[in-house]
């Protein structure tokens, strides 16, 4: 066993005497060294992995090469995100980086291009906007020069190519003070820096200028300036004087306007005759001649109407009493009358045309109207005005005689016709609900009646409301209480007093209420009633005799 080791360990090749020992030193050397620099480095081949693992920095002075892709950062088993062959996971800086071609993306929402300029907590950034569609893009392509001066702007095209402008050239201009506004919104109502003067300098550029203000409101006013081509014409003057025009869209006032604007040149409420002219100046006299054109009176009665009298001057009536006439009396005087002086045994008045003619008599003259040959236009209406200045209107139409609301007809006898409130008996329905009398056993309440199922009139004519009353014929020895009874419980209830008597029956008639149909009296349906009613009495003791009962139904005129 011994032999077939030591062959086994025994070196292949024979070494020389004297050189054994150093062989072995130096392979020795060579083992320690390969150790320590494997230990110094913390390099180790992970077989679950299949890979070498570093665990301290290297540098690479010539080519770094990951033909497959590389990850700085991440976890120890993180690959690239799929599509890239390089990948950055957390922060990363580039001291001085140059794309030769391609593009530079930056693909997350709100993503920003900052640049800090090496100041601390500090930097100017960049970002696409979010708001944007998808397939919406534009590239912003930056002037390839400066500016050529001072007081210049981006401006773009359509395109997002941007180029330097100047700032007239956009339009906008140099002004750093609006009047007296010298900063903010000038002239919006602001009560800051609103603004209250403005300065014009005229087609000549000298120390002359116009200024344009205003004096201190106390409210909001609104100057509306009109939509025409002219002068707007500005002066002053005192309150209650007159304005004319002094010079060219210059106003001034004038206390007494001069003959020769039009005016009379003088005080005239000092006046107290007829104004003449005098040496081209207007001036007062008591009386102008008629020769003149004047009157020759110097005082009048009010309300008069003018005359000439015998002499040729002008005269004036007494004020005319309300609704005369002023009826000429040939060679004498006018005076006033009413219609029923002017109105004679055999006068005719004649009235043809379509206007309406209004006749009003006073003084409560008989009056009467005779016509021996009735005849009514089919195109004319005559209405003849009452006392409370309603109208009783002849119709041609349908040749009803119409009464206005107020109004109605009333005999000599005292008779009236359709007066507001009279009750029109339509119908009397029976209600009894049996065909002999009846005599009440006790003194609870009992029903009587039979039950009316539906509303057992027809409507009412238009112009009215209805009434309802019941007419009931009995005998009593006291008070009885009578009601109107529902399907739902409602009822309405009335006290008769005692006849005193049963073997008699008294009539008495009492108001009460009924369930109507429902919608306006005109527009009734007896179908559209659907509650269920009858009557019921409750007498004081059991000596009621019931003969008739009978439901009244009324039409009160409006």
């Amino acid at each position: 066993m011994t032999n077939p080791l030591k062959k086994f360990l025994g070196p292949k090749i024979e070494m020389l005497k004297g050189t054994r020992f150093v062989s072995f030193l130096f392979i020795g050397l060579s083992i320690l060294i390969a150790a320590g620099i494997m230990w110094g480095a913390s390099i180790y081949y992970n077989i679950d992995t299949g890979e070498v693992v570093m665990e301290e920095i290297q540098r690479v002075t010539g080519v770094l090469r990951a033909t497959a892709g590389a990850i700085v950062g991440g976890t120890a088993s993180q690959n690239p995100s799929t599509g890239y062959a390089f990948e950055v996971v957390g922060s990363a800086k580039l001291a001085t980086t140059t794309i030769a071609t391609g593009t530079l993306e930056l693909t997350a929402a709100n993503q920003e291009l900052r640049f800090t300029g090496g100041i601390a907590n500090y930097y100017v950034g960049i970002r696409a906007n979010t708001s944007a569609t998808s397939g919406q893009a534009i590239i912003y392509t930056l002037p390839a020069a400066p500016p050529d001066a001072t007081n210049y702007v981006l401006t773009s095209n359509p395109s997002g190519v941007w180029q330097w402008s100047s700032v007239s050239g956009v339009g906008a201009g140099d002004v750093t003070a609006v009047g007296d506004c010298t900063s903010g919104s000038c002239f919006t109502g602001d009560d800051t820096n609103g603004g209250n003067q403005l300065w014009f300098e005229g087609s000549t550029a000298d120390a002359n200028e116009i200024l344009l203000t205003a004096a201190n409101p106390s409210q909001d006013y609104t100057i509306t300036l009109p939509a025409a081509t002219g002068y707007v014409a500005l002066g002053s003057s005192t309150a209650n004087y007159v304005a004319y025009w002094s010079n060219g869209n210059v106003l001034t006032g004038e206390q007494y306007l001069s003959t020769s604007r039009g005016g009379i040149g003088t005080n005239s409420s000092a006046w107290t005759g007829v104004a003449v002219i005098n040496t081209g100046a207007w001036s007062a006299s008591s009386t102008l001649s008629v020769g003149v054109g004047g009157t020759g009176r110097t005082s009048w009665t009010q309300w008069g109407v003018l005359y000439a009298d015998t002499s040729g001057s002008l005269t004036n009536t007494s004020a005319g009493t309300a609704d005369y006439l002023l009826v000429g009396a040939g060679a004498g005087a006018p005076t006033w009358k009413y219609l029923g002086q002017l109105l004679t045994a055999g006068s005719n008045i004649s009235l043809t045309g379509t206007t309406n003619v209004t006749i009003a008599t006073v003084q409560n003259p008989t009056f009467g109207i005779s016509v021996t040959t009735p005849q009514l236009l089919s195109t004319t209406s005559l209405a003849i005005q009452s006392g409370n200045s309603q109208d009783i209107t002849i119709d041609s139409s349908s040749g009803r005689i119409l009464l206005s609301s107020g109004d109605w007809i009333e005999t000599s006898g005292g008779y009236q016709i359709g007066k507001s409130g009279t009750q029109v008996l339509r119908e009397m329905i029976p209600i009894m609900g049996f065909d002999l009398p009846v005599r009440t056993a006790t003194s609870g309440t009992v029903k009587i009646s039979r039950d009316i199922q539906k509303y057992p009139s027809s409507a009412c004519s238009a112009g009215t409301s209805r009434v309802h009353k019941l007419v009931i014929r009995y005998g009593s020895m006291g008070t009885t209480t009578w009601a109107v009874a529902t399907s739902t419980g409602a009822y309405t209830s009335f006290d008769l007093p005692p006849t005193n008597s049963t073997s008699t029956g008294a009539v008495y008639t009492a108001t009460t209420t009924i369930p109507t149909p429902s919608g306006s009296c005109t527009g009734w349906s007896q179908t559209s009633d659907t509650d269920d009613w009858w009557v019921r009495v409750s007498p004081s003791s059991n000596d009621t005799m019931i003969y008739q009962v009978f439901l009244a139904i009324y039409d009160q005129i409006q």
